[in-house]
């Protein structure tokens, strides 16, 4: 086995492992919890599937080492912990971009836990990636659904499997990119060093107004990543013009 980057094993997300694989060994097999090491990811709630994800993906999360200088798990209870969260206002302003959306990657987790499909409904980090892809060298982001993005919404929001109801939704031709959800609602405008992420606040909509408070620097929208020609006067008016067009069609 091979894993991709060094520190990322096995243990990281299914939890110390040990005694399961001399109970294993031992033909001694009990039966567990699903949270217990290694960890069932099929069947443990959304808000534990990201609290385990978070153990890196959360920037704001205070790692103390535990009492033999572990930093990645703890040693009773569960293995992920319940940690502490340092402030925003703690950290370096280059972390935020004026409008109140995170810049970097490294908050991801926080940016998806903003997301009202984390909030009331049972969205994880599961819903999207998987770790265990069989693509992984063409598929670095483990996508699930890489060739169908829209997939990854639509296993939810039924109602625009639909050609018909995606276009008049978006505005844009069925089949084209301005049509795909993650386009308007995750655009790539988080800094991962090497490329521009996806923001993980998924519900996010093109707001004109912030652009045109802050700039497309400080507040970068959807609209005008592909309509780089434009400026955040047109975004608005064309936002402007959709509203009575939705609520006449809901």
């Amino acid at each position: 086995m091979e894993f991709k980057e060094p520190g990322i094993g096995c243990e990281m997300c299914h939890g110390p492992s040990g005694g399961h694989v001399i109970e294993m060994s031992e033909h001694d097999y009990h039966p567990k919890e699903p949270l217990d090491p290694p960890v069932n990811f099929h069947k443990i709630d959304s808000r534990k599937f990201v609290a385990i994800c978070a153990q890196c993906h959360m920037q704001s999360a205070i790692r103390n080492p535990g009492p033999d200088g572990e930093l990645n798990y703890v040693s009773s209870g569960e293995f992920f912990g319940n940690r502490l969260r340092q402030p925003f206002g703690e950290f370096s302003r280059k972390g935020f971009y004026k409008d109140g959306r995170f810049r970097q990657t490294t908050f991801i987790v926080e940016a998806l836990e903003r997301s009202q499909c984390f909030k009331k409904a049972e969205l994880s980090c599961g819903t999207c990636h998987d770790p265990h892809s069989r693509d992984s060298a063409s598929n670095p982001t483990s996508l699930k659904f890489r060739d169908e993005p829209d997939l990854m919404c639509t296993g939810c929001h039924t109602q625009f499997r639909d050609a018909v109801a995606i276009s008049r939704h978006s505005h844009h031709a069925a089949e084209s990119e301005g049509s795909r959800c993650v386009s308007c609602h995750m655009p790539r405008i988080m800094d991962a060093l090497l490329f521009r992420a996806r923001y993980h606040q998924i519900d996010d909509i093109p707001n004109a107004e912030m652009t045109k408070r802050f700039g497309p620097e400080e507040s970068p929208n959807a609209c005008l990543l592909c309509h780089t020609e434009k400026n955040a006067e047109w975004a608005g008016q064309q936002l402007s013009a959709w509203k009575p067009l939705r609520a006449n069609a809901r």
